[in-house]
């Protein structure tokens, strides 16, 4: 069975709810596969970067270190907060660093409800935990402006996890000729 993000070169993958031992098998077949074609790296045309630049970048996170190093790596995900308060979060959090996790990720809007910018999230747990997260990053609604703006906030947040993913299209995403204010005013 082929699988689409072997393509562009992903090497690290998981599933969500509704994942099953068939589909991680099928995951990691299609990872495995030798016929598999590894992307080159895009280069565009410019200045090659300066070593003075090089030595400003920020050195890989913990995160970074554990993984490539081979290092078992527990991961927890969280919701972010429904309301301004972000102490059930933290306290969670903090349990949760107790008990030997080493990094929480934080979703995005999970199942398209309003809350706290996963952001923020992450910076609070971050600077008030010491303790990486690993910051949810899906496509969706966002032009390529936004998703520049949105990269720089998190890395301005201290936030250098990212987990990418494509856009999973709204349930009411089918239904033509649909306002935003409609969308608002009424459940799909």
């Amino acid at each position: 069975m082929p699988w689409p993000l072997s393509r562009p070169g992903a090497r690290l993958v998981g599933g969500c709810c509704g994942t099953t031992p068939e589909h991680i098998t099928h995951m990691r077949v299609a990872l495995d596969d030798p016929a598999r074609p590894v992307p080159s790296l895009l280069r565009l045309p410019g200045e090659e970067p300066q070593a003075a630049h090089l030595a400003n970048m920020l050195p890989p996170t913990r995160l970074a270190r554990r993984l490539a190093e081979g290092q078992f790596v527990v991961s927890v995900e969280m919701s972010p907060p429904k309301g301004f308060s972000a102490e059930r979060v933290l306290a969670g959090a903090a349990t949760l660093q107790a008990a030997g996790a080493n990094v929480i990720n934080v979703a995005d809007s999970p199942r398209a409800r309003m809350r706290m910018s996963p952001w923020a999230v992450c910076h609070l747990v971050q600077t008030q935990l010491d303790m990486e997260t690993v910051l949810h990053f899906p496509t969706r609604g966002r032009n390529i402006l936004r998703v520049q703006g949105d990269l720089l906030a998190a890395h301005a947040l201290g936030v250098r996890n990212i987990l990418w993913s494509w856009a999973i299209r709204p349930r009411w995403a089918s239904i033509r000729r649909r306002s935003i204010l409609t969308m608002w005013c009424r459940p799909a």
